[in-house]
């Protein structure tokens, strides 16, 4: 058997040494994947301007403009929520004990409320750790980090290069793959834009929503709550309708039947319901369908494994895994059919 050559050693260890130390600093690189797809969405953006202005100049404008939303948001977002800290957190432990009010009601139907007193301790723990959490929050711990700045310099280099790169890769892919590969980065590509546009559009969307109604729910502190929600629309599937339904909690537990009856009519059923049944859908157009529990599991497991940058690579991974499979069942078929 031939022995494996000098060459082959060396790109085996290259390999080897790379996957380590990708594990090693993998809390300061997980941003790059995410830099990397805002790019790719944002190449269209780029083309149209490159045709009138260098392609440098393009790339470092489109990064600019993008540095600059997110960098308002960071303070917009960090400074409400410090602020109204102590309201949300009474927000909170008012609708836990709304849930014991539930717990009550049901033991006297001869249901044990154990299944509820895990939830309730489950709860004050979560309350815990959001203050916790946004108290030792500033703008500046999250803006001047290495993450943050690696992000912005994948998304600058991936306009900048991205397309030499990809012509690059498919001169280089055998003929026999294209088809596969294509489809593989059509897929990609929706979940790109699911994910970062229509994901976006609806959180924007969802605290456009927000302000009016929680001006009529009359508990003050519009804007946090504004916030609040739109914060939780991004997290697929269940998005708005987490803090719907602990303002249900609330309003039951300070005895509100105007606000529990607005929460559920207009807060529940218009703000956290509605635009996913209708919104969505037109905002994704023809785009290929991307199954929400897909993209929940995607998103949940994707954070828990990968950090920030699982926010987008858990989707994409589980759309892109199942797409490959089904393409290979569709290869077996052909290859046994007459």
């Amino acid at each position: 058997m031939e022995m494996p050559g000098r060459r082959e050693i060396l790109l085996v260890a290259a390999l080897l040494g790379g996957a380590v130390l990708l594990f090693v600093s993998w809390q300061w690189v997980d941003t790059i994947p995410l830099g990397i797809a805002f790019a790719v969405v944002l190449a269209p953006l780029h083309h149209r301007l490159s045709r009138r202005i260098p392609e440098g100049l393009s790339a470092l404008l489109v990064t600019l403009l993008i540095l600059s939303i997110t960098v308002a948001g960071v303070f917009l977002v960090v400074t409400v929520m410090q602020e109204n800290l102590a309201t949300n957190e009474g927000i909170l432990m008012t609708a836990a004990s709304g849930a014991g009010t539930i717990a009550d009601l049901y033991a006297g139907l001869g249901i044990p409320t154990e299944y509820f007193t895990g939830t309730l301790e489950g709860m004050e723990g979560i309350v815990d750790t959001i203050g916790k959490f946004w108290s030792g929050l500033s703008p500046g711990g999250v803006i001047f980090t290495p993450g943050f700045v690696l992000l912005f310099a994948a998304l600058f280099l991936t306009l900048l290069e991205g397309d030499r790169v990809l012509r690059w890769i498919l001169f280089r892919i055998p003929q026999e793959w294209l088809g596969t590969f294509h489809r593989l980065a059509a897929v990609s590509v929706n979940v790109l834009y699911s994910v970062l546009v229509v994901h976006l559009v609806m959180v924007a969307l969802t605290f456009v929503l927000a302000v009016p109604f929680y001006r009529l729910l009359g508990y003050g502190h519009v804007l946090s709550l504004s916030v609040i929600t739109a914060l939780c629309e991004l997290v697929p599937v269940l998005g708005a309708s987490i803090p719907m339904v602990i303002l249900l909690l609330y309003s039951f537990a300070i005895g509100d039947l105007r606000g529990f009856l607005l929460v559920f009519l207009v807060g529940y059923l218009v703000i956290a319901l509605l635009p996913e049944l209708t919104v969505r859908p037109i905002l994704m157009g023809r785009r290929a369908h991307i199954s929400p529990v897909i993209m929940f599991f995607g998103f949940m497991g994707g954070i828990l494994i990968l950090g920030t940058s699982g926010f987008l690579l858990g989707p994409l991974i589980l759309a892109v895994a199942v797409t490959w499979w089904g393409i290979r069942k569709e290869q077996r078929a052909a290859a046994k059919a007459p």
